[in-house]
């Protein structure tokens, strides 16, 4: 089937596209080199390609980790650490494997408009400030921010496309997460990138699909940002340095001042965040990062 990835007999501790290799020549491989030194040095116990090294990567750039954003190469390990984040995709586990907690039905969501409430009560029942709350009735990953977003917009009513087979496809033209329909891949999931993917996410959905329009928004005009943005809408994170879009949220609340709030999964160290503040989020992460609105509409 052609543009269709098709993985099967995907297990624990291995990684579809290419995740775990390389994202470039000889420059990437040497900055990898001075985070796994760091690692060896501080946390032997996170190795090379598993899902705690993406949870590693993703704290880099909410930072945690100073030495290496300070470093001499810092704007290159912060870049190579959001490349990997953006185009890495974690390992699926067979449904008999995944824990299975209160089951929410995927059929439920609204397919008629985009109800920003909908979104809202989404992000809010399946995020817990500080845990890790997630709906059994779709996949979950140690990196969940763009699977958590999709999920929230779906829950607002946009329709999810295609069906995949088994495993990843590789798309920029469907989006959906759900059980297998083969008969050959029987309990396991069928996953679009766009669905868990940062920047695939905003191909489909901005690009693609014109589900939505988008702005960026940097440091200078973040009032900007809080007029335009809107309970249900997404923001993602951009690096400042490469362009790299490196992480999802749910805008789910605006307060009287206009000072907007937002909801995520993989929050520092891996935890929910709930209704975080922009003007938080810009003070930790401001000078490195640009935002881009996404809103559905």
């Amino acid at each position: 089937m052609v543009g269709k990835v098709a993985i099967f007999g995907v297990f624990m501790g291995t990684f579809a596209a290419g995740c775990g290799e390389p994202l470039g020549g000889s420059d990437d491989q040497d900055v990898e080199q001075v985070v796994l030194q760091y690692l060896r040095d501080h946390d032997p116990g996170i190795t090379r390609g598993s899902p705690e090294y993406m949870v590693f990567l993703k704290d880099i750039l909410w930072g945690l980790h100073p030495d290496l954003l300070n470093h001499s190469r810092g704007t290159k390990i912060g870049e190579f650490a959001a490349a990997y984040i953006s185009n890495a995709v974690a390992p699926l586990l067979d449904d008999e494997q995944a824990p299975r907690p209160t089951i929410q039905s995927q059929t439920s969501a609204l397919t008629s408009g985009f109800n920003r409430n909908a979104v809202v009560n989404y992000a809010y029942a399946w995020a817990s400030n500080g845990g890790k709350k997630r709906n059994g009735a779709y996949v979950s990953f140690d990196n969940d921010c763009t699977n958590f977003a999709s999920q929230a917009i779906k829950a607002g009513g946009v329709p999810a496309i295609g069906s995949g087979s088994c495993g990843y496809e590789e798309t920029t033209w469907e989006w959906y997460s759900q059980f297998s329909l083969a008969w050959w891949c029987l309990k396991k999931w069928a996953v679009s990138t766009t669905w868990v993917r940062v920047s695939e996410f905003y191909q489909y959905h901005v690009q693609n699909k014109r589900n939505a329009s988008t702005g960026l928004y940097y440091l200078g005009n973040l009032n900007s940002l809080r007029s335009a943005a809107r309970p249900g809408d997404i923001i993602q994170l951009q690096l400042a340095s490469s362009g790299t879009l490196f992480h999802s949220m749910v805008v789910t609340k605006k307060d009287s001042t206009g000072e907007i709030y937002c909801t995520y999964h993989t929050g520092p160290n891996g935890y929910d965040v709930v209704d975080k503040p922009l003007a938080s989020i810009a003070a930790n992460y401001g000078n490195t990062s640009y935002y881009r609105l996404n809103r559905f509409d």
